[in-house]
């Protein structure tokens, strides 16, 4: 039997205070690998070719928008992967066990620099969130990545170490970023699994998650997973 687990909140206050990080707006340039070249279609880049740039788009027949025109800067995916017929450019997976008479879901203390208005700029967010540019820059760093095979899973569709597998490919921000598709995923594990939890993870009921979402804490990534599967 596994020992009791501290509440939910409390162990979420505790993320925010000790691991999470700390952004604020720089009064410096970019600084390499970024390069920034206004005279460019390509405006932001890295010299890696990793991640993401920034570049200009044309839109155009706007009939049903507020001008019919315009140009604006957008984020393009640099490094995707073919899953069922479409380029996508990370996973977001959250796992879940029965465990006794209710399921539980596999969380995460997510800190994300651009939550530099939460304390820690940590919200919580899904098991596994990373774009494969992360997970092949940074092999092994990636909380989950190799113990639940998402290599394998995004490569043959399946995972011995799961006992369901549902997926989506969800488009993501289309005001901001041009053709990103996130592979996002439920994954089912028995309830005898053995699976090492980092301290930035830990499992929690829905009835846990849901008070900390309806307090503006849950990232859109843990959105989205329950507004589609559960």
């Amino acid at each position: 039997m596994e020992a009791a687990q501290e509440d939910l909140s409390a162990w979420f206050e505790r993320q925010q205070a000790t691991g999470g990080l700390s952004a604020q707006l720089s009064g410096k340039p970019l600084q390499l690998p970024w390069r920034v070249d206004p005279e460019s279609p390509i405006a932001v880049s890295r010299d890696d070719g990793l991640f993401f740039d920034i570049r200009a788009v044309e839109v155009i027949n706007a009939s049903t928008r507020e001008v019919t025109a315009w140009t604006q800067p957008m984020f393009q995916e640099l490094h995707t992967r073919s899953f069922e017929g479409k380029d996508v450019t990370g996973v977001v997976l959250l796992v879940r066990r029965q465990f006794g008479d209710f399921p539980e879901y596999l969380v995460k203390a997510s800190a994300e620099p651009g939550n530099s208005d939460r304390p820690g700029c940590v919200l919580l967010g899904t098991s596994i969130q990373a774009s494969f540019s992360s997970a092949e820059k940074f092999p092994g760093k990636v909380p989950l990545w190799t113990a639940l095979g998402v290599d394998d899973f995004v490569r043959t569709g399946t995972s011995a170490r799961a006992t369901r597998i549902q997926w989506i490919h969800q488009a993501k921000d289309g005001g901001r970023s041009r053709e990103k598709n996130d592979l996002n995923v439920m994954w089912d594990i028995a309830a005898d699994t053995e699976l090492e939890v980092p301290p930035t993870h830990r499992w929690a009921r829905r009835d846990e998650i849901r008070a900390l979402q309806l307090k503006g804490l849950g990232n859109e990534h843990l959105a989205e997973i329950f507004g589609t599967f559960i």
